[in-house]
């Protein structure tokens, strides 16, 4: 029995509230899909899962810790964290919170937090996995939300966040600094009561890290079966190549940011996602200093004491990530991915059309489909010529990606 399912047999003292931090990446997505398609489950079987949007107490999240996403605020953040509150409060028994971007808070935030749920015993839930899986992770979910930085820039913004000209090497240590985060939140806890679940290795069982992370908040796996909609899939180096410039040409930061969430990341990439292309390659430097630094993660949680639900062995990477350099993607797999991608946009657009324009604009995004089959002997820059400069042409709001094109045509071709 762990220490969590023996809290949670009383829960007319102090409730347990399990207080799922993240780590990003790290399979929160799966879990946070799995406990609100299970809600209703859970609660009957004991454990208040409060409602949320899907990808865990988000809103929540931002209004502990005063913050807004991406300068955009959202009238339903003011209060959101109070009214969670009160529904556990009110609950009475044990109950879970869930959201990565708990694990960037400062311990001003961690105190509020603390504070506001001071009628509970709280339980701090880290998952966490090797640094060689999460550096290409971390960098596409960066791109996916408006970067554009190459992959070889944001490495080198990793390991001197002060030097670096954006925010990318601060915002990734803000998620990923191991240490720094489980010193921050564990503080005035005992140690049993900071749980470590570490993520299985790649090409495990994904049903092993929900069966762990159901141990520690005291369910039995086996009672909710896993999420029906799709996970927050990888992208492969064309795909999020193809992604990193498009948000280039149509500038970064600049775009608003509505409807890129909704047509570029919940959209656009994860329509890419679909194509499983080539993974990430991690460069043989980045792939020692990630064992070195997970290796000394691991020695970190070991010596805290902190309840380790899993492997601490696992986060010691044993397989170098291999396939492809996403800054040097040939121009043949950017115009496969680019052309796929610009059709799954004139699809959307003819299922949001008037009823008169849905058949023409579906003509084309099938034209241009069966374009890319037939024009498969031609080079790289000629395919999308023919491709993308007609569906641009002829959808305005694509024009943008046409300086994606052009410069790709002007990339020197790598000699032979």
């Amino acid at each position: 029995m762990t220490a969590s399912a023996s809290a949670s047999q009383d829960p007319r003292s102090r409730p347990p509230v399990f207080v799922h931090i993240g780590e990003a990446k790290t399979g929160t997505t799966f879990l946070q899909n799995l406990l609100d398609e299970n809600r209703d489950a859970l609660r009957a079987d004991g454990l208040l899962y409060p409602p949320c949007g899907g990808s865990g107490h988000v809103l929540e999240t931002f209004d502990l810790r005063r913050i807004t996403f991406k300068g955009n605020p959202d009238p339903a953040i003011a209060g959101s964290w109070a009214r969670m509150v009160a529904e556990v409060r009110e609950w009475g028994g044990p109950a879970l919170i869930s959201s990565e971007l708990l694990a960037p808070a400062a311990r001003t935030h961690i105190r509020r937090l603390r504070k506001s749920l001071d009628f509970a015993d709280v339980h701090i839930v880290f998952t966490v996995r090797d640094l060689a899986r999460q550096l290409p992770a971390a960098w596409q979910e960066r791109i996916k939300n408006r970067g554009q930085e190459t992959f070889a820039e944001w490495r080198s913004y990793i390991h001197d966040p002060t030097a670096a000209p954006t925010n990318a090497g601060r915002h990734f240590w803000n998620l990923h600094d191991v240490e720094g985060i489980l010193a921050r939140w564990s503080e005035e806890l005992p140690p049993d009561r900071t749980h470590v679940v570490t993520v299985p290795p790649s090409g495990g069982d994904p049903a092993l890290l929900w069966s762990r992370f159901a141990q520690v908040i005291g369910v039995e796996p086996d009672r909710y079966p896993p999420p029906e909609r799709s996970v927050n899939s990888s992208l492969g180096a064309a795909e999020v190549s193809v992604v990193r410039q498009v948000n280039v040409a149509i500038g970064g930061d600049d775009f608003p940011w509505a409807p890129y969430d909704r047509y570029m990341k919940w959209y656009f990439s994860p329509q890419l996602a679909t194509r499983r292309g080539v993974p990430i390659e991690l460069p043989e430097s980045e792939y020692e200093w990630a064992v070195s630094t997970s290796q000394r993660f691991a020695k970190s949680i070991a010596e805290a004491g902190y309840d380790v639900v899993g492997d601490l062995e696992e986060l010691t990477p044993t397989r170098r990530p291999s396939g492809m350099d996403p800054d040097d993607v040939p121009a043949d797999l950017l115009a496969d991915a680019g052309i796929a991608g610009i059709a799954s946009l004139v699809r959307l657009l003819a299922d949001g059309a008037g009823a008169d324009e849905v058949p023409a604009l579906r003509a084309r995004a099938e034209a241009a489909e069966q374009k890319l089959h037939e024009h498969a002997e031609l080079p790289a820059a000629e395919r999308i010529k023919r491709c993308l400069v007609e569906l641009s042409g002829q959808v305005r709001w694509l024009g943008a990606l046409l300086g994606w094109y052009r410069r790709l045509r002007r990339r020197p071709a790598k000699a032979a």
